[in-house]
């Protein structure tokens, strides 16, 4: 065990199904017992937003092509693209918001 400014430093191994992962614990002072914990749940997940290619996000509203996905961009009518590298792509939760909002201008309309 080391000493480092007054706490002293364990080591608590957790068991993964592939491999053993050592984390270090502080011990001692306002740390004493507190540890992170990933595959139990006790951390919040992340919410992930994935990138979707015009062919997805013409699925997503009908069946509409790449091309036409272009078009209503230009318009203004579908959110910006995200660029990664050359290579366009939508964000998928934008795309779901702008459904929702299509869903709610129909709502409002009837």
């Amino acid at each position: 065990m080391k000493r480092l400014s007054m706490h002293l430093i364990l080591e608590s191994t957790i068991q993964t199904p592939t491999s053993f992962i050592t984390i270090p614990k502080i011990a001692g002072g306002a740390m004493s017992g507190m540890s992170t914990r990933f595959r139990n749940g006790d951390t919040p997940k992340m919410e992930t937003d994935r990138l979707i290619s015009f062919c997805a996000a013409g699925q997503m509203v009908g069946g509409i092509c790449a091309k036409t996905v272009r078009r209503k961009i230009a318009a203004g009518e579908f959110p910006k693209p995200v660029y990664v590298g050359r290579k366009p792509l939508l964000s998928e939760r934008e795309m779901q918001a702008f459904i929702e909002r299509l869903k709610k201008e129909r709502g409002e309309r009837a």
